[in-house]
């Protein structure tokens, strides 16, 4: 028996079209929801032949949509605007886990002990600004500093950190491995760079990031269309020059910014838990 049901679909790209075509010719009945965290034209990646392809699906797939959830107010709004959009809509930010929250509530106080371990986990693409760390990192100088990279590793990186022993390549890990990462390290960073439309994504690794409960190093490209006024400026930087004196400073500061940290800890553990995410996305989906 056909059975109508919600299909949701992760970013509106040429996969997700053709799946959604191939319901449609089942027959399958469905209310069509779409859950985005980038807009197509965000990164040089996406222009030319393959942006326009990708411009043309997403219109296609948000004009079918029952509900669109967006991860961002600014990515809505600009919906609205760039592509004539007025149907149903939502922000659906991305939440925590259960088990990242029972891993992280265990975590010790960074800084504790005598080696400070930076950690940087996504792919080894230049716009993630992992070189760029790299760089700092080697110019701070960190006594008994350690970075450790988590992520797919190609040749590029792996030539630029043979010969240091103070970076470590952790390779693809499991979850419940990267849990662990982040809630033993002292520092996470998020160096993402400028791209074409920051505007356009939602680092949504900034809200595991900021509930991880170590220091929280960013970029200011990676925090575009985010409440950055919750952050302390002291963790925010806009050049490797910045960057080399943020990692530098960390140590001494975090007992500067440890209680604005912890009250940002505590909030979105809170408010972007599971539990309450989901409660959203049911309330706007099914009413109260």
């Amino acid at each position: 028996d056909k059975v109508n049901l919600n299909l949701i679909i992760y970013n509106a790209d040429f996969k997700s079209f053709l799946f959604y075509l191939s319901s449609r010719i089942s027959g399958l009945k469905s209310n069509l929801i779409l859950q985005i965290e980038d807009l197509p034209n965000a990164r040089k990646s996406n222009i030319g032949f393959k942006g326009f392809i990708n411009k043309l699906i997403f219109l296609i797939l948000i004009k079918k949509a029952f509900f669109v959830f967006f991860a961002s107010k600014g990515m809505q709004e600009i919906a609205k605007i760039k592509y004539k959009f007025g149907e149903k809509s939502s922000i659906y930010p991305p939440s925590l886990t259960k088990k990242y929250l029972e891993i992280c509530n265990k975590r010790k106080k960074p800084f504790l002990d005598k080696l400070t371990t930076i950690v940087y986990a996504g792919s080894f693409h230049k716009d993630k600004g992992v070189y760029e760390l790299i760089d700092a990192f080697n110019q701070a100088e960190i006594k008994n500093g350690l970075l450790n990279l988590y992520g797919p590793i190609n040749k590029k990186i792996k030539n630029i950190v043979s010969k240091n022993n103070s970076i470590r390549l952790m390779g693809v890990v499991t979850i419940q491995e990267l849990f662990e990462a982040y809630a033993n390290c002292d520092i996470l960073v998020n160096p993402h760079k400028k791209v074409v439309n920051n505007s356009y994504i939602f680092p949504c690794k900034n809200i595991e990031i900021l509930a991880s409960g170590a220091y929280p190093i960013m970029s200011k490209y990676s925090l575009t269309d985010f409440n950055n006024h919750l952050i302390p400026k002291s963790c925010i930087y806009s050049s490797t020059d910045e960057l080399v004196k943020v990692l530098k400073t960390a140590r001494e500061n975090w007992f500067l910014i440890e209680a604005q940290i912890n009250e940002l800890v505590e909030d979105l553990r809170t408010n972007y838990s599971l539990e309450e995410i989901g409660k959203l996305f049911y309330k706007k989906i099914y009413g109260d």
